[in-house]
This record gives C-alpha cells, sequence and structure tokens, in this order.
C-alpha cells in the first residue's frame, strides 16, 4: 500500500495514457459486445445444472448459464491464449482475445436461479462470493433481509455471482443459498448467476509481473477477483437491474433499516446539487461504494485493463480519481456516517490468511429503541449545521445523528408535528455517543473529536400553539418545560403519566430542546417520541 502512494504521482501522469487506453477499448468491447451480446443469445459454455446437485430443486424453464469450472487453476492459466479476429475491423487493430469475448456473452445470460426481474429496481447490491466453511454468505444474506423492512425491501435486488473455480465449492454454496432463501429466489429479489472458466484471462503473467511485491499467488488471487467484480458489474448493466449499484461483500453485516439510509443520503446529495461517481457507506477500501448505474460499463472497462497492476478496490479507486480531475483524493468519494455495514469475515478468500478488520463507527448511533416516530412537518434548529450531520438524522429510524455547533447563548431544537397530538406516552432523547465510544478517537474526514460532545445543561419543552403555519417558517410558542437533562450523561427521559396533570393532558404540537451556553459541539443521536397503544 505504501508503494502505491508513493507512486501516486506517477500514476497521475499516467491517467492521461489510461483515458487514450479506455477509449480505443471501449470502441473494441463495445463492437465486440454489440454483435455477440445480443438479448436471448446463449452461450457455447450454457449447459443444465449438474444432477450431482444434489436436493436443489431446479426452475426447469429456466436456462443455466453455468458452465462446470475445472477444480485447478491451471485450467485458466491455459483459457484465453487464442485470439479472435472480429470480421470488420480494419487491419491494424491487435486480435480482440477469445476470453473477452466469452466474458461478454456469458455476462447476458439469465440468472441460473431467481425469477426475473419485472421492472427496474432502485438499488441492486452486488457480491461477489466463493465458499468458506464458516457460511458468512448465509449471514450476510439473512442480515440484508432481516434489516430491512418489507417496503425497502421492495426497492431491492440482490445480485450474487458464483466466482469458485472449485466445481464442489461451487454447488455447496448454490445448495447454502437455495436451501436458506428459496421464497427471496422466487420472488425474484435475490438472483444467482455465474460463469465458465472462458471468461478468465490467463493469469500466467503473475510469473514475471509482481506489482507491490506479492508473491505469484497472491497476484492470481487479485486478479481473478478484479475479474469476478468486473463481471458483475457488466452482467448488472447488461440485464438493466437497477439505477444505483452497491459493492457489498459476502462477510458483511447491515445496520437496520440500511436501505433507508442509502437512499436518504442519496437525495441529500440531489437537493445539495452535488455531482458524484461513487458515495461510500462504511470505512472500508471496497466494501459499501454506491455507483450510478450508468457508470458499471465503464467501471468493469476499466477494471478489463488493468487487472493485472492492482487489487480490485485500489483500481476502483483509481477510477473514480480519473473521473474527478483536480480533485483530491479525500473529495472524490462521498464518505457517509457511521457506516451501515460491518466486517465480520476472519478468513480470508486468500488460503491460510486471517483477517480481523471492523469499522469502529458502524455501532456510534445503533438505536436503542425500534419505535415508529409519528410524522413531522418540520425539523429546525438554530445551530450551524456540521457538514451532512442533519437535524433529521436524530429523528430517523436510520442510524445516524445531529451534529451542530452552537452560536449563541442559548441553542434550540424544534420538532414541529403536522397537527397537535393527544396520544403522546413518553419522551426519549440521547445525545453525545454511546459511552463506549467516548474515548478520544476521530471519524475519518472530521477534524474534532466527538467524546464531550453531548448536552450538559439542557431542557425539554413542549407547545400547543403553533403560529405562521402558512408560511415557509412555521414556529411553535407558549412553551412549557416537562423535564432537564441528566448533566452525565446528556439523556433525558420524560414519563407523560408522572407529569402533573396540567401538563400531561396538553396537546403537543411542538418539541423543543433548549441548550444552554457552552463550549462543545453538540450530538444529538436519537429522539423517541412514543405514543400510547
Amino acid at each position: 500500500m505504501m508503494k502505491y502512494f508513493q507512486k501516486r504521482n506517477l500514476f497521475c501522469r499516467k491517467s492521461i495514457i489510461f483515458s487514450i487506453i479506455l477509449l480505443i477499448c471501449t470502441g473494441i468491447f463495445t463492437f465486440t459486445s454489440s454483435i455477440l451480446t445480443k438479448p436471448g443469445t446463449k452461450s457455447i459454455a450454457q449447459s443444465k445444472i449438474p444432477e450431482a446437485l444434489e436436493n436443489v430443486p431446479v426452475d426447469q424453464d429456466r436456462e443455466d448459464s453455468s458452465k462446470l469450472i475445472p477444480d485447478e487453476d491451471e485450467s485458466i492459466i491455459s483459457n484465453g491464449l487464442e485470439n479472435t479476429k472480429i470480421e470488420g475491423i480494419r487491419d491494424g487493430f491487435p486480435p480482440v482475445p477469445r476470453w473477452t469475448i466469452e466474458f461478454y456473452k456469458q455476462s447476458t445470460n439469465l440468472p441460473i436461479f431467481g425469477k426475473k426481474l419485472i421492472q427496474k429496481k432502485f438499488i441492486s447490491l452486488g457480491i461477489s462470493t466463493v465458499y468458506r466453511e464458516e457460511e458468512y454468505l448465509k449471514q450476510t444474506l439473512q442480515s440484508l433481509l432481516d434489516e430491512a423492512e418489507p417496503e425497502e425491501l421492495e426497492l431491492i435486488v440482490i445480485v450474487i455471482y458464483l466466482a469458485d473455480t472449485d466445481l464442489e465449492k461451487r454447488k455447496l454454496q448454490l445448495k447454502l443459498i437455495v436451501s436458506n432463501f428459496r421464497p427471496f429466489l422466487d420472488s425474484g429479489l435475490i438472483q444467482i448467476t455465474n460463469s465458465s472458466a472462458d471468461i478468465y484471462p490467463p493469469l500466467n503473467f503473475a510469473l514475471t509481473k509482481r506489482t507491490f511485491n506479492d508473491l505469484t499467488d497472491r497476484v492470481k488471487w487479485r486478479s481473478k477477483q478484479v475479474i469476478d467484480f468486473a463481471f458483475l458489474f457488466s452482467y448488472v448493466n447488461y440485464h438493466q437491474m437497477s439505477d444505483y449499484h452497491m459493492i457489498v461483500d459476502d462477510d458483511v453485516i447491515a445496520s437496520y433499516r440500511y436501505i433507508t439510509a442509502i437512499q436518504d443520503f442519496i437525495n441529500l446529495k440531489k437537493l445539495s446539487k452535488v455531482k458524484w461517481t461513487a458515495l461510500h457507506f462504511t470505512n472500508f477500501l471496497g466494501i459499501g461504494l454506491l455507483f450510478h448505474k450508468s457508470d458499471l460499463a465503464k467501471i468493469s472497462e476499466f477494471l478489463l485493463m488493468f487487472y493485472q497492476d492492482m487489487p480490485v478496490d485500489m483500481l476502483i479507486r483509481k477510477f473514480i480519481d480519473i473521473e474527478n480531475p483536480g480533485k483530491t483524493e479525500d473529495d472524490t468519494v462521498i464518505n457517509r456516517f457511521p457506516s451501515i455495514f460491518q466486517h465480520i469475515g476472519k478468513s480470508s478468500t486468500l488460503p491460510k490468511k486471517s483477517q480481523e478488520i471492523i469499522d469502529s463507527t458502524f455501532n456510534l448511533a445503533k438505536r436503542r429503541f425500534k419505535n415508529q416516530n409519528p410524522k413531522v412537518m418540520k425539523i429546525t434548529t438554530t445551530m450551524k449545521i456540521h457538514s451532512d450531520f442533519m437535524p433529521s438524522n436524530a429523528y430517523s429510524p436510520v442510524p445516524g445523528w445531529f451534529w451542530g455547533i452552537p452560536l449563541k447563548p442559548e441553542e434550540t431544537f424544534d420538532i414541529i408535528f403536522n397537527h397537535p397530538l393527544n396520544n403522546i406516552s413518553r419522551i426519549v432523547i440521547l445525545s453525545g455517543l454511546p459511552p463506549s465510544s467516548k474515548s478520544k478517537k476521530e471519524i475519518k474526514n472530521q477534524k474534532i473529536q466527538y467524546g464531550d460532545d453531548f448536552i450538559r445543561n439542557g431542557t425539554l419543552q413542549i407547545s400547543s400553539h403553533l403560529s405562521n403555519y402558512q408560511t415557509l417558517s412555521p414556529n411553535c410558542k407558549n412553551f412549557v418545560t416537562v423535564g432537564k437533562f441528566e448533566n452525565s450523561t446528556g439523556e433525558i427521559d420524560v414519563n407523560f403519566n408522572e407529569l402533573s396533570t396540567s401538563k400531561s393532558n396538553l396537546l403537543v404540537q411542538c418539541i423543543r430542546i433548549v441548550i444552554q451556553p457552552t463550549k462543545f459541539w453538540t450530538i444529538i443521536r436519537e429522539i423517541e417520541v412514543f405514543s400510547k397503544s
């Protein structure tokens, strides 16, 4: 990694060369795919799912795009050596490798399992997976399904690419998915694809070209992984599956309502008219990157050109840099905090390699309650909003927080409901971040420490009187204090049954947090308004 950054200036100079090569290869790839990947074309590698795949029911009306991949990597090294000259391409152009043709042909195949989509989804979640004894993929899929509400699942499709070159491992991985998630395959929510070994280039270059001082086996492993990612990008792009596509690893878990978190962040960037190539939802280099569907073909082609040079996550970052000339590395990818995915895998897909990496921001704003808050007309504050930490983050069920900078001696944070509520039973507000995270840490790209950013001296007020409701700036008046924040914890929990009769019977049109003078910034991570059952 250090060597990569030392060569950053050299890569910047190479960017122009990369772009020229990209234009030439795009023409070749586009021509190739146009004549060989018409919808409905069946790959010469297609065959029925093997009978040896016991106890896994097969959709009889669905073509299987798989050709059984031999067990050994030598089969991949020997493939792709033949070149094919395409009729119509003028002399002087290099011949198109056979593996490139197969790559594009097989990316048009139908899924081997999973109902074909009738309409495009909002987001596709792409998982390139290989078998591991720990069955991380099962945990990942279960988490993606459990941590989403039914209406959120309507917005997504999960696309799984079985990337094992070992036949038995592929059968085990396929059986794992089908036996545990058959209803989601039948509905089309989960789709499975694979390919034959014909899509891979010869990997014998690794014997002589070893960048980053990687051993030969590691160069082969990472190069195949680049092709795996490129194939999945091409597959999703060809089948027009979604408006946006996200890279999801096969050994992660998701936070509650992660789909809404993605949707909200996209909408926030639309409102602020920010143009972006990638949005990032974790602190890991390659996990949780979101792209426009319109960029998938370009990313796939870029990976195919430079699969020999560096690992897939670094190549993708290089692509993003080239798409954003003149920007610093920190500005090319827009990060969302906290992370909505956590890495759980300890055994790497590279043999004899273990890894224990976690995202320290994943649990920072995990919700204490699963409660449906009443709908609001407006949430506003007198504090200056830091970065993308909007006031609505604290009220949303999606993990996140509001982060404000006090500018006046007394600051307010107001929640205005659509109409007066007479059924509120309890209000809980949590400020700062959980005790376990209150060490002097820093969030990536944030220059301020957050351990002390909780409310020390504040009150909770309610109001029944709304004024200026027909304007763009509705507000309340005649507030009544119902509680005070705990100085040591920055929390408040008000039970309306314990209030005086005059206060507990009030209609609630507005809730206000009043923050007294402080030298610290303010984090409000959770606001819960409970209703009487």
